[in-house]
């Protein structure tokens, strides 16, 4: 039994007819890290010429080093060969003289309710990482490509492609306000083709130079639609400006100015057709692209993966309607769960990522966080130590 290198078919064999794993654990996802410039390794545990158990992992030059993640950790056939995967991964990363690994589990540790004010033990966390020497620590010390230690997701289990009012009715008033407000403009929600991946781009960056994050390359984008093909979907939401002006026009002329209950509802909009009187004077053009997302769908679970949203145009609420749509999308394709993907894991209101996301009702799952092993242990305190006197990167303990 040992660890060995596979193919991108292999991987894909294995995976095959399974469920259970994640996106980061595919040959899709492998294809990916080499278009971004990684060198990424499809391993497998191996046993009499049968592969039982699989790891996606990455790998990166560090301060004379060199690290490996794991991203989602280990997909194994049956239980006991993870335990054996981990055993002999440290084997192979002394053969290959890897100084750190760094491995994710896809192991589910809480439950938290949408507050997050219930807590429900789910699995235990494995203790064979503890007997064979791996050492946990916060996923926040390390600047990762993984899975995020804390996610949110909403169980679409219950409705069927007909239930479009009571998916709306699940979420909390805020979120369907918005929405009610977006379908108000007739904004509308389209797939982009591979050619339109700089304009999704541009939102993107947007988004991600206004909260401070790293936003993803075209390149990376690319690959996503390229090698995952009909799993991923790039939505983007839109405004029709002249329609927009039409159809809020339509909704004033069936209100009553003579009816007390009425004439505030029309005043609001007639300020809604000024604000987007005021942008198509300015754009000059009809379509004006508002929010974005890209979405990644396996048997189990929907990921949103990513996704951003032009701050001058909040006020259409283009990012509630775009959420909305994704899981309308994952019922019809049968997908039980949507993932809301990564919240920060701070319960106190400063996560305003986790704010958005709690529109919808759904609750948050606590992943098992981050591992690591380092196989030269009296190297790498030399290397670290002297990384940190040299270069003060690391902060003393």
């Amino acid at each position: 039994m040992k660890i060995i290198e596979i193919s991108y078919d292999e991987l894909a064999h294995f995976l095959a007819n399974k469920s259970g794993f994640s996106f980061l654990q595919t040959a899709q996802m492998a294809k990916v890290l080499v278009a971004r410039g990684f060198q990424e390794k499809r391993l497998a545990l191996e046993n009499a010429g049968v592969i039982k158990a699989v790891g996606l992992a990455y790998s990166q030059k560090v301060f004379a080093g060199k690290r490996m993640e794991l991203m989602a950790g280990t997909f194994a056939a049956e239980e006991q060969y993870e335990s054996l995967f981990y055993q002999h991964l440290k084997l192979y990363a002394k053969r290959m003289k890897i100084t750190e690994v760094i491995i994710q589990p896809n192991h589910k540790d809480h439950l938290y309710n949408s507050e997050a004010t219930t807590i429900k033990d789910l699995e235990a966390i494995p203790s064979y990482f503890d007997e064979l020497g791996y050492t946990r620590e916060k996923s926040n010390v390390y600047n990762m490509q993984g899975m995020p230690t804390f996610q949110y997701l909403k169980d679409l289990s219950a409705f069927t492609s007909e239930d479009e009012k009571l998916l709306l009715k699940s979420f909390n008033k805020n979120s369907q306000r918005k929405i009610k407000k977006a379908k108000q403009f007739g904004l509308s929600i389209r797939t982009m083709d591979y050619e339109e991946m700089e304009d999704f781009c541009r939102i993107t960056r947007e988004t991600a130079q206004r909260q401070d994050f790293g936003d993803k390359s075209l390149d990376y984008y690319q690959a996503m639609y390229k090698n995952f093909k009909d799993q991923v979907e790039f939505l983007v939401a839109e405004i029709n400006l002249p329609k927009a002006i039409e159809k809020l026009k339509r909704q004033i002329n069936e209100l009553n100015p003579k009816k007390v209950q009425d004439q505030d509802r029309i005043k609001s909009l007639e300020k809604d057709i000024e604000m987007v009187q005021a942008i198509q004077d300015e754009e000059k053009k009809e379509i004006i692209p508002l929010a974005n997302m890209l979405i990644v769908y396996l048997d189990q679970e929907a990921t949103y993966f990513l996704g951003g949203s032009l701050e001058s145009y909040q006020n259409f609420s283009a990012p509630f309607l775009l959420q909305y749509e994704a899981m309308m999308r994952t019922i019809k394709k049968g997908i039980p769960y949507y993932n809301f993907y990564g919240i920060e894991g701070e319960f106190d209101g400063s996560d305003g990522v986790m704010r958005f996301k709690q529109n919808f009702n759904g609750f948050i799952l606590e992943k098992t966080g981050v591992f690591f092993y380092r196989p030269f242990p009296l190297y790498y305190k030399l290397t670290h130590s002297l990384k940190r006197i040299v270069f003060g990167l690391i902060p003393k303990k």
